[in-house]
């Protein structure tokens, strides 16, 4: 119960969720882009440190949406983050996260692995 309420007390100003959302819209728009230049539909993402990837042009509002994306080129994307290091779920819908703890040398290290997963995932076939 201490730790619980020690961990509230460190959130209760709102600066590590901020934190967070900073590191977020980071990764969402790099993504963005590097799915752009590899000519993938796919987007990610994401709020205060959750994230997850979708390989669909649809926008995803909800689980229908979601599981109709390319299963395939979400495995190609993730074997490419987990050869960089990342522990990435092969389950296509488990989303992923974030923490404080990842700086900046973390958050750049998973866009380039973000974007060698998207050259990985353009080769896939939809």
């Amino acid at each position: 119960l201490a730790a619980a309420e020690a961990a509230l007390s460190v959130l209760e100003d709102g600066e590590v969720t901020a934190a967070l959302q900073v590191r977020t819209e980071e990764l969402i728009q790099a993504f963005a882009v590097s799915a752009l230049g590899h000519g993938v539909p796919a987007q990610m993402q994401g709020r205060g440190g959750h994230i997850h990837w979708y390989f669909t042009a649809e926008p995803v509002r909800d689980y229908r949406q979601a599981a109709r994306g390319s299963r395939a080129r979400f495995v190609a994307f993730a074997e490419q983050l987990t050869a960089a290091g990342f522990l990435v779920s092969p389950n296509y819908l488990l989303h992923h996260a974030i923490s404080l703890a990842h700086g900046q040398p973390e958050i750049d290290q998973l866009i380039r692995a973000m974007d060698r997963g998207l050259a990985a995932a353009s080769e896939v076939a939809a």
